[in-house]
């Protein structure tokens, strides 16, 4: 609050007296603390995957060097989704993170960029380790214990649901 002067007395203070500005840094301050993660899964969202990936893009220019992009999505969720329940869709998404974050380095950077769809950038990644990581991330997947017995409880065959990946290097 403002000092007191005999000339002016002190205006209120506390929740009543809230400032346009105040309530901007508040606001800023919230984005900030959950503007680099998406809520529902471990990956970052997709403003922050641009920041990032804007930066490889300047530096790999600059120096020369290579990185690599993934692109993640799960095949036959639509053909599927009325049929899924929002909490299952939730869980398959987590799913994904989970698989494509425990086949990767802690360097590589993750983001939901919609529902299903996720993009992996691979700093200083040519092609062979580009097809590598695909191929470990594919493999996680395939191995999920969970992946089978969460989609039978709704009727759903496990062949109907499939992880693709798609690389691009520069």
């Amino acid at each position: 609050c403002i000092r007191a002067s005999p000339a002016r007395p002190l205006p209120p203070c506390g929740p009543s007296r809230r400032t346009p500005a105040l309530a901007r840094a508040r606001k800023v301050a919230a984005i900030a603390r959950t503007g680099l993660k998406d809520p529902e899964t471990s990956a970052y969202t997709f403003a922050y995957f641009g920041d990032v990936a804007g930066r490889e893009i300047d530096r790999a220019a600059r120096h020369n060097r290579r990185f690599a992009l993934l692109t993640i999505g799960l095949e036959g969720i639509g053909e599927i989704a009325e049929r899924v329940s929002p909490d299952l869709r939730l869980n398959l998404r987590r799913l994904v993170t989970d698989a494509v974050l425990s086949a990767v380095r802690d360097s590589d950077v993750l983001a939901r960029v919609e529902d299903d769809e996720f993009y992996l950038l691979l700093p200083e990644t040519g092609l062979l380790g580009a097809l590598a990581a695909r191929r470990r991330i594919l493999a996680r997947f395939e191995s999920l214990a969970e992946l089978p017995s969460m989609l039978t409880d709704v009727g759903i065959l496990d062949a109907q649901l499939d992880l693709v990946c798609g690389v691009a290097v520069y």
